[in-house]
């Protein structure tokens, strides 16, 4: 079996080791995040300097958050 040490066609090592560590990065985020992990936790995790950025980045994947909030909301106000 053969390993690849150099980095796939044209690209620069550098640039294609820090591609992946963001891939990592952003499939960690996505897992964490799915599984319920806070946002001030998954921030620390990926080492951002603040929440805000890990919210800019990643808020996307909270709607469902939002919808079982407001779902939440409606049944504690009308029973529902």
């Amino acid at each position: 079996m053969t390993f690849r040490t150099r980095s796939p066609g044209c690209v620069s090592r550098r640039a294609w080791v820090t591609g992946t560590r963001m891939s990592f990065a952003t499939q960690g985020a996505s897992l964490m995040l799915g599984q319920g992990t806070r946002l001030e936790v998954v921030s620390e995790v990926l080492g951002h300097a603040g929440i805000a950025i890990t919210k800019d980045v990643y808020g996307h994947l909270l709607e469902g958050d939002k919808r079982a909030a407001a779902e939440s909301m409606s049944r504690a106000l009308f029973g529902v």
